[in-house]
């Protein structure tokens, strides 16, 4: 109604967990826009900073210095990442450890898609904070995650939510150019 009052309802990533919200969702009646990084997906592999605080938490770091090591990474590109944790705590960091911190499966999303109140959207191929990135490399993140969804669920997502919150000019054209909002 005009005037009235709106919420947007966001998921990011695309941790398999999310799917606890379909039942509010469906009992609600109400859409929610699940923003998916879809190498995550396609290749069973942890979130980062999920495998990289699990870790610096077994070594006794203290949660500000997990927060300062984590904050560093995030200026970095995600091959950078993943070799420095892979270096750091062996090549098996980026397994994830159960269900709540594994994203989902190609069949599992296709099957949560099939929701009508699940909208999914681009979260790039492997949460790439694309100000950390040239065009070109921008440019591959987005259409690979759009090329990448559109196999598994059967649609190109329209809209886009950058990693981190991070945009630019080059991200927007980039993002603009892959046919999203």
């Amino acid at each position: 109604t005009p005037g009235g009052r709106y919420l947007t309802i966001t998921f990011d990533d695309g941790y398999f967990n999310n799917t606890l919200a379909l039942d509010v969702l469906n009992e609600f009646r109400v859409p929610a826009t699940f923003f998916i990084s879809t190498d995550h997906v396609r290749q069973n592999k942890a979130f980062w900073w999920d495998a990289f605080s699990r870790e610096l938490s077994r070594s006794g770091v203290s949660q500000s210095d997990q927060k300062a090591e984590i904050d560093r990474a995030k200026t970095w590109t995600p091959e950078k990442i993943d070799a420095f944790l892979c270096e750091r705590f062996g090549p098996s960091v980026l397994s994830p450890h159960g269900d709540i911190d594994r994203p989902f499966t190609p069949q599992e999303l296709r099957q949560f898609a099939l929701n009508p109140w699940v909208h999914l959207g681009n979260h790039t191929r492997d949460h790439a904070i694309l100000t950390n990135c040239t065009p070109d490399e921008m440019a591959n993140q987005i259409e690979t995650c759009q090329d990448a969804l559109a196999d598994m669920v059967g649609y190109r997502p329209i809209v886009t939510a950058y990693p981190n919150g991070n945009c630019s000019p080059s991200a927007v054209h980039a993002a603009l150019n892959a046919g999203l909002r």
